[in-house]
C-alpha cells in the first residue's frame, strides 16, 4: 500500500509539472504568435502539410499503378471554372439588383 501511494503521489506530481509545462508552452506561443487565431494557424498548417505529402507521394505507386496526378489536375481545373462562373453569376445578380436601386 505504501508503494502505491508513493506512485500515485509521483504520478500527480508529474501531471502537475506536465500541466504548468503545457501552460507555459500555451502562453509563450501565445506571446510569441500575438494575436493570430487559432483557425488561422490551423490553415497554415495543414497547406504545409498537404505541400509536404503532396511532393512525397508524387509518383507513388498504390497496387501496382501510379497515383492519379492528372486526374487531381483535371478536378481542380473543373473547380476553378465552377468557382469562376459562381463568381460571375453572382456579379449578374448584383448589378441586377444595384440597376433596380
Amino acid at each position: 500500500i505504501g508503494d502505491m501511494r508513493e506512485a500515485m503521489m509521483n504520478m500527480s506530481r508529474e501531471m502537475m509539472k506536465s500541466g504548468l509545462i503545457d501552460e507555459i508552452m500555451e502562453d509563450g506561443l501565445e506571446d510569441a504568435l500575438g494575436d493570430v487565431e487559432e483557425e488561422e494557424l490551423d490553415e497554415e498548417v495543414n497547406k504545409v502539410i498537404a505541400d509536404v505529402m503532396t511532393d512525397k507521394l508524387k509518383g507513388t505507386r498504390v497496387a501496382g499503378s501510379r497515383l492519379p496526378q492528372k486526374q487531381k489536375v483535371a478536378e481542380q481545373e473543373v473547380e476553378a471554372e465552377e468557382e469562376e462562373e459562381n463568381d460571375e453569376e453572382l456579379m449578374a445578380k448584383y448589378n441586377a439588383l444595384r440597376g433596380k436601386a
